[in-house]
């Protein structure tokens, strides 16, 4: 069962997107695990590849984010590279190729 801290948590990053799709990380299904505990949070977000760029725009974005929120603690962010991810890229035209 979720917690209202989980859940605060969940909304908040629901406002942080992923620089290329534009869609947020929660609905793309990158989040592997959200844990809470004794003044700290440990996110587990999953890519589909080492792209360190990238992760470390959505670290900075989700520190920024839940640096705001109260009582949110320390806050540790590990990534794990999922090739099996299959971000949902629904912004493509059907039959046109890239």
């Amino acid at each position: 069962m979720a917690t209202i801290e989980t859940i605060k948590i969940q909304r908040e990053l629901t406002k942080i997107k992923h620089p290329e799709l534009k869609k947020d990380i929660v609905s793309l299904g990158m989040i592997g695990s959200l844990d809470i505990q004794e003044g700290e949070t440990n996110i587990l977000l999953k890519t589909p590849n080492q792209d360190r760029r990238i992760q470390i725009g959505l670290e900075a974005q989700i520190r920024q984010v839940l640096t705001k929120l109260e009582g949110i603690g320390k806050v540790k962010i590990k990534f794990e590279v999922d090739p099996k991810l299959v971000l949902d890229d629904s912004n493509k035209i059907p039959g046109v190729k890239m």
